[in-house]
């Protein structure tokens, strides 16, 4: 008996058959972009792929470059770079006989002076005298004056020798912007670790809220602690999310640790149904651009444990610099930089 049948020839391509992965925020499969686990201005480079959509990617970048603008001399003094591989330069103050005059710090560490005009008022009116690092901008603000009818003097001041300074203010720390960013922290972090749609599921529902400016408030606490101080070593150039979903009590809670020494408790979820306990951590060295794996001497379950504990001190001024500003110092101090506390305040 005689068979008929077809030959298959073989074929020039081949099929790939891909996962549809979701925006995290809001489920949407279409317009996606990388959603950066670490904000990019802060040297992270570690994303979730296709982890949210444009539009929510672009609004999270609202409230991140405000926390981006607040830390540009930090990330000056410690040297990270943004996506593009440029640490920003930082805005700072010189003094010399009498007048404070604006200077800008470039990565290298030199100052380069900023043209500025200088007003005082006396009793003849007011008097602006003009200081430039260039002779065209001014003969600019001569020929001006003269043109009001002004007195106009010139004169080649003595070279400056100046000690540059600039401020940290501390309350960047507790702004919304930053807490919605440490929010948006943890939830990547999760999608990192499990999945996009694992952290598009209810349970994080209030969390999303809170990033998507949805709710006004949410559990992102500021906080020191030692033994969470003392957990591992620290660097300004690190920083961790360290998670803990537990069967137990239901709830998940992750410890987000910024720039080496801000310690942030932020509730993952409320209505943790699922029967067994989930913990992971993530470190990340920004000077390296890696994950990088620290010797600890605790677990996720430990650390929690001791967040939640009565020795941890939560938006207390005090406490927070008596535990980021040791492992500031160390590396300024490195680096040759000199900062010092102030109320509300690091000033290098």
């Amino acid at each position: 008996m005689a068979f008929h049948g077809y030959e298959l020839a073989p074929s020039n391509f081949s099929t790939e058959i891909m996962d549809v992965v979701p925006c995290i925020f809001c489920g949407i499969e279409d317009d996606l972009t990388d959603e950066h686990v670490f904000p990019a201005f802060m040297g992270g480079t570690l994303s979730v792929r296709n982890g949210s959509c444009a539009p929510h990617n672009s609004l999270c970048s609202r409230f991140e470059d405000k926390v981006a603008s607040a830390t540009q001399v930090l990330r000056n003094l410690l040297g990270v770079e943004n996506r593009k591989s440029i640490v920003p330069n930082a805005a700072v103050t010189m003094s010399s006989e009498g007048f404070d005059f604006p200077a800008m710090r470039t990565p290298d560490g030199d100052v380069i002076p900023r043209d500025f005009v200088h007003e005082n008022k006396t009793a003849d009116g007011i008097e602006k005298r003009g200081f430039f690092t260039s002779e065209a901008p001014a003969r600019k603000f001569g020929d001006k004056a003269r043109l009001r009818g002004a007195s106009v003097q010139t004169f080649r001041p003595a070279p400056v020798t100046a000690r540059p300074t600039a401020m940290v203010p501390f309350e960047f720390a507790f702004a919304s912007e930053t807490l919605r960013t440490v929010a948006k922290i943890a939830l990547a972090a999760v999608a990192y670790e499990y999945g996009s749609s694992y952290a598009l599921t209810a349970r994080f529902d209030k969390l999303r809220s809170f990033i998507l400016g949805l709710e006004p408030t949410h559990r992102v606490t500021l906080f020191a602690n030692p033994e969470v101080a003392s957990d591992h070593l620290r660097s300004p150039l690190q920083h961790c999310v360290r998670a803990y979903l537990s069967a137990d009590r239901r709830r998940g809670w992750a410890v987000v640790s910024l720039f080496g020494g801000l310690c942030y408790v932020v509730e993952l979820t409320d209505t943790f149904d699922e029967p067994r306990s989930r913990m992971f951590s993530i470190f990340f060295d920004a000077q390296i651009g890696k994950i990088f794996a620290p010797i600890v001497l605790y677990d996720e379950q430990g650390i929690l444990g001791r967040v939640l504990s009565t020795r941890t001190a939560f938006d207390t001024v005090d406490a927070l610099h008596a535990q980021w500003f040791p492992i500031l110092d160390e590396f300024c101090r490195s680096k040759g930089i000199d900062i010092e506390r102030r109320s509300g305040s690091l000033t290098p």
